[in-house]
């Protein structure tokens, strides 16, 4: 079946476009993808984290409040297509069952995902395996080179317990993302920027992308006065206007680089304003 849908769309292109135009029309207006963090530190404290968990306070968002923000969201748009729940590492949380389960019995119908560098899967009870399977909750496993020697162990493990769960590819760098003089063309990067598609709700506001929403820390940490975005509030807004806000760039793109730097990838014992441009 999938194949077949494959082919008539390749075929008969303007299938593509008919079903999101009956969706809407059935829907409303609908939020293709949310991010939210669980906690604000890691465990693994990589250099030049683009959600600055490496410099961030110790905080564990509160169950309530997720469930709070979730159901509004749920209420004003017609659809949630796909929610991601991150940090920081969010196996961290000693509630993360709790949320899991929260954000399924919230928004019933999205696909929802843990994000996480699985180290943690290893002591994690099976009381969260369990809440994962019966939630239908997939765990996306990035792999970074201190998951390489434990990861057959652990996909077993979920395997053998039939564990939803997808992985990255093996991360060997990063990528330097931040322009700290502020003088790249806003709406240049704001086009070439892959994470503008990732809508991140912080407190009761979403925002654009996570360096928008946590470029707080980075200032904090180095005395600087990068821009912060702006984000838009859930309770205050419609969906017509958090969608519009969604479409443009933030004044924090100016601080975003189109120039982007790779490097090594390696934890952080000492963090540098240059680890996030990749500019010693």
């Amino acid at each position: 079946m999938k194949k077949l849908k494959t082919l008539l769309k390749n075929k008969i292109p303007i299938l593509a476009e008919v079903k999101p135009f009956f969706e809407k029309l059935i829907c409303g207006h609908i939020l293709d993808h949310l991010e939210f963090h669980v906690t604000e530190h890691c465990n693994l404290n990589c250099k030049g984290c683009t959600h600055f968990s490496n410099i961030a306070d110790e905080k564990f968002t509160d169950c309530l409040l997720i469930q709070k923000r979730l159901a509004h969201l749920n209420k004003i748009f017609g659809k949630i297509r796909k929610i991601k729940i991150l940090g920081g590492e969010p196996l961290l949380h000693p509630e993360i069952s709790e949320i899991l389960k929260i954000t399924r019995k919230t928004v019933p119908f999205a696909d929802i995902m843990v994000i996480t560098n699985g180290i943690l899967l290893q002591t994690m009870p099976d009381y969260f395996f369990k809440t994962c399977i019966e939630n239908n909750i997939i765990i996306e496993i990035t792999v970074y080179p201190p998951l390489f020697n434990y990861l057959e162990k652990i996909t077993k493990k979920l395997d053998s317990l039939s564990v939803k769960y997808t992985l990255s590819n093996k991360t060997f760098s990063f990528c330097g993302v931040l322009n700290p003089t502020g003088t790249s063309p806003k709406h240049e990067t704001f086009l070439n920027c892959t994470g503008k598609f990732c809508s991140i709700l912080k407190d009761d506001n979403i925002y654009m992308c996570a360096i928008a929403a946590y470029i707080g820390y980075f200032n904090k940490k180095f005395n600087t006065v990068i821009s912060e975005g702006k984000g838009i509030n859930i309770f205050n807004h419609t969906p017509k206007e958090i969608l519009k806000y969604l479409k443009k760039p933030e004044e924090t793109c100016r601080y975003c680089t189109n120039d982007f730097n790779y490097f090594k990838w390696e934890t952080s014992k000492n963090p540098k304003p240059c680890d996030w441009s990749g500019k010693i």
